[in-house]
């Protein structure tokens, strides 16, 4: 059997050295698995997700592109077809094809392989398809988007034109009256990513959605539109909140209203998301009261905290002292600890042993913070909203967007795409080279051109 590369040279099955075409697989599938705690980490840079991560990614995705059809036939078009395959060896395998096959044909396999898919592999070909770069991707999703056998290939296919930021046209207007809430969800990403401000009355039409994500979809698409509605029912939490508020209260404080979030500091389940929120409300007043939750007794609450303490200073914790050497330990004591772990049966062997990214968060000394505020106050007036330390505003916005660690863009891409009414985006969750794209374009923008108060 023989193939083509790239280059157009002849490859046959014996010149490939599969194990090492499997092992590209395998790396790209574990540098995409890994790749979503990058993004929301509180250590990694757009840069070092660049250096550390996405060069190597797409050096991984190169090696298997070079095998041309042998490699397509074999092992990645099985990959994308096969259910119980991990999400990222799917998300890796219909890189590679849409990379090195014409376009047309590897999507034509992605969407056949997308009507019968389980929910792990489709949300691998979903991820491949909004991360591929290939010039003629937007326009034939546009095409296949009209010819989908079932709604779920629909809505994935729509969530990738949104994704690619491409208008779907008029199969907008039924998508959001669909009574399929994945495809409603999609053509309100749509509305948000494109700020159609035709849809406005058909997004206002989900505010009161019983399903949280339809809800919450049209409450930002709303808010993308200006919609006077969208704010109020951003700002309708009951009196009793579910964890299912929290992105409404992410919104209403991110819009400027961190007042009409501090309540839920006080509901136990609510009082994480309402920190973090308060980072992004921008407040001097806020900062005083997340300087004593510095002192709380719960870890996560503390690492919350500090960081949104940061988010609106700018204060920058000192590096914490090198962790001691850890003594030695005798004989007899590894005996006596021995005895102190649980029986191997009476272990939790399905316990998720992975830590968040709360818990990744870095404790900061309260010490120091207090010190340093003790010492900056007098410049932060409660008048005015603060980002890392500078006035709330559309140079402020910009320089976190560049430099900010990667947990912290997603909320300050929000704000962006609000304030602009749709009209200027970075995708916080695309690769590198992309963002560098829309971060570069960012640059010729001024306060006038965003519609809506930032």
């Amino acid at each position: 059997m023989f193939g083509f590369d790239v280059n157009g040279s002849a490859q046959s099955d014996d010149a490939i050295l599969w194990e090492v075409v499997e092992e590209h697989l395998d790396e790209a599938e574990y540098l995409l698995e890994m790749r979503p705690r990058c993004l929301s980490s509180s250590s990694y840079t757009l840069d070092e997700l660049d250096v550390r991560v996405e060069q190597r990614l797409l050096a991984h995705i190169d090696g298997l592109v070079v095998g041309g059809t042998p490699v397509a036939e074999r092992l990645l078009t099985p990959a994308i077809c096969e259910d119980g395959a991990p999400a990222g060896k799917v998300t890796a395998a219909a890189l590679a094809l849409l990379s090195g096959m014409h376009a047309d044909a590897a999507l034509t396999r992605i969407v056949a392989a997308l009507d019968d898919a389980d929910p792990v592999r489709r949300t691998g070909l979903a991820q491949a398809l909004r991360l591929a770069h290939e010039p003629r991707l937007p326009t034939l999703l546009a095409r296949a988007v009209r010819t989908a056998q079932t709604a779920g290939t629909r809505a994935v296919l729509l969530q990738a034109l949104a994704a690619h930021r491409t208008d779907p046209g008029p199969l907008l207007g039924d998508t959001l009256a669909s009574e399929e809430p994945g495809l409603v969800v999609a053509g309100l990403e749509a509305v948000a990513a494109l700020g159609r401000g035709d849809c406005v009355r058909a997004v206002d039409a989900h505010l009161g959605a019983s399903d949280p994500r339809v809800r919450d979809a049209a409450i930002e698409a709303g808010l993308v539109l200006a919609s006077r509605s969208a704010w109020q029912e951003c700002q309708a939490i009951d009196a009793r909140p579910l964890p299912s508020d929290a992105r409404r209260i992410l919104l209403t404080a991110l819009l400027g209203h961190p007042e009409r979030v501090r309540p839920y500091l006080d509901d136990p389940a609510l009082r994480c998301d309402t920190i973090f929120a308060l980072g992004f409300g921008g407040r001097a007043g806020d900062a005083v009261t997340l300087l004593s939750l510095l002192h709380a007794d719960d870890d996560r609450v503390c690492k919350l905290a500090g960081e949104a303490f940061c988010t609106i200073t700018g204060f920058t914790p000192p590096d914490p002292p090198p962790a001691p050497e850890p003594p030695a330990i005798e004989d007899d004591a590894d005996a006596d600890e021995a005895a102190t772990l649980p029986p191997l049966e009476e272990d939790d062997l399905d316990a998720d042993l992975v830590p968040d990214a709360v818990d990744e968060l870095p404790l900061i000394d309260a010490v120091a913070a207090e010190t340093w505020w003790r010492a900056h106050h007098g410049r932060f007036n409660d008048a005015s909203r603060w980002l890392c330390g500078r006035i709330f505003d559309l140079d402020a916005l910009r320089a976190e967007l560049y430099g900010a660690p990667l947990r912290r863009r997603h909320a300050l891409a929000t704000a962006l795409r609000i304030a602009s009414g749709g009209r200027h985006t970075v995708a916080t969750w695309a690769m590198a080279r992309r963002q560098r794209t829309e971060l570069a374009a960012l640059a010729s923008v001024r306060a006038g051109d965003l519609p809506n108060r930032l």
